[in-house]
């Protein structure tokens, strides 16, 4: 099969939790399977980094990634004001859009497997494949802690 590996940060080196889980599910299916894979990089050592990968995948995609305290601010009032997700906005980027559609044009993907949920958009609501969505970590969870996290903060403070 071929697999398109979609992430949305760099797995190598891994160092740290998710990175090793990820990695490791890469070098699984690179052993029977043709991996192409898809991530953001943020700067020119994880471009460094992603050639590593070529060891593993066949073809190895980056999307650069720049943030700023002053677009993380618009983005947060941005989702402020519309009311969806500020995560979403931060990362949403047409470059990523791009080479996904290219990629599933051009090269004959049977499998697409999208690390974390946040990836899932950039796969086009009209591709007919298979999606493998891999959500390592309890984010519902993360928000529901945050909620009690508000609700003690408002108590304390007299609202």
């Amino acid at each position: 099969m071929r697999i398109l590996v979609l992430t949305q940060v760099i797995v190598y080196p891994a160092d740290a939790g998710p990175k090793i889980k990820t990695l490791q599910v890469l070098r699984h299916l690179a052993r029977d399977h043709e991996v192409i894979y898809c991530t953001f990089i943020r700067n020119p050592k994880e471009q460094q980094d992603a050639e590593q990968l070529v060891k593993l995948c066949s073809r190895v995609l980056n999307i650069p990634i720049k943030r700023s305290r002053i677009g993380n601010l618009r983005f947060l009032l941005e989702s402020l004001i519309s009311g969806d997700s500020f995560l979403l906005r931060r990362d949403e980027r047409s470059a990523m859009h791009a080479v996904v559609c290219q990629l599933l044009r051009e090269e004959h993907i049977d499998v697409v497997h999208v690390d974390q949920l946040n990836m899932i958009r950039f796969i086009p609501p009209d591709w007919s494949g298979s999606v493998i969505l891999d959500e390592h970590n309890a984010v519902w969870q993360v928000v529901e802690r945050f909620g009690g996290w508000e609700r003690a903060i408002l108590l304390r403070t007299g609202f």
